[in-house]
């Protein structure tokens, strides 16, 4: 600036960029480009008793708190009347505009148990924001929020008792239907090892929980008609060169085992053989 009393040039002070004098508040440009200027200082932000006009990037002070209700918004040190989305009201003597937490939207504090509205992609669990609903509860993309599973049911996708993914305690889980059972179903037989309830082997009218030979077959109790019990198996009554054909159908609630009279194996027209007998067992 000019010194009229020495009639020379002299350097502004190191905050501005231009000045009126040699003083640290007496700039009338700021140096950094991230400063507001306050009564001729260069300041980070500004003090309690101003607020930031925008339009003419100064604080001014003397302002009304009946209008501004939340000041120190750290990003550009603007005085609102609220914070913006994504923030929060910290309640200091400062009263600063806070960043809430990264899966909140918005938030009554820091913490992810403070948000009262979720970012997209997020679901709401009480007052967290999660990506994965905790154990006995699954997240109804519709709504957004986590909703408690069927009571028999540890994991589940939906609601009801038949969208389970695995059992609570000592129920047994029937993965064909998704539920979770007190105990197996006729048909069905119980997995000690894994809790589940697996089908016996169609041939099976009854059986126990130990498997023989393959995964197909478990110990016998009981078997259909045309076939006896043997070591655990059912084998088939018919005579070498023939065989019993069976059809297996599954429904919601009935299981149908169809046994026909021995055929040939050379026999390729079964309306041939119209003796059939059909029996039933009802699984629920």
């Amino acid at each position: 600036f000019a010194s009229e009393k020495q009639q020379e040039c002299v350097r502004c002070h190191a905050d501005c960029a231009s000045c009126e004098g040699p003083g640290f508040d007496d700039c009338n440009v700021c140096r950094n480009s991230k400063a507001v200027r306050y009564n001729g200082e260069c300041l980070a932000h500004c003090p309690m008793n101003a607020y930031y006009d925008k339009t003419i990037n100064e604080c001014r002070a003397n302002f009304s708190f009946s209008v501004f209700t939340v000041c120190l918004f750290p990003s550009d040190s603007t005085c609102v009347k609220e914070c913006p989305v994504g923030y929060y009201a910290e309640d200091k003597d400062e009263r600063v505009c806070e960043r809430c937490h990264f899966s909140c939207k918005s938030c009554v504090g820091s913490h992810s148990v403070q948000c009262t509205t979720c970012k997209p992609g997020f679901f709401r669990q009480g007052s967290s924001c999660v990506e994965t609903c905790s154990e006995r509860h699954f997240g109804n993309t519709v709504t957004m929020v986590c909703e408690h599973c069927d009571p028999s049911c540890r994991q589940c996708w939906g609601h009801g008792n038949r969208k389970c993914l695995s059992c609570r305690g000592d129920y047994l889980y029937l993965s064909h239907w998704g539920q979770c059972l007190k105990s197996c179903p006729p048909n069905y037989y119980h997995d000690s090892w894994s809790k589940n309830c697996h089908r016996c082997h169609p041939t099976c009218k009854t059986c126990s929980g130990k498997e023989n030979l393959s995964w197909l077959i478990s110990y016998v109790v009981s078997c259909y008609e045309g076939f006896t019990l043997m070591s655990s198996i059912c084998e088939s009554n018919c005579t070498v060169g023939l065989y019993a054909a069976s059809q297996v159908t599954d429904s919601l609630t009935t299981f149908h085992f169809i046994y026909k009279e021995c055929f040939s194996l050379y026999s390729t027209n079964l309306s041939y053989f119209p003796n059939e007998k059909k029996h039933t067992a009802t699984t629920f």
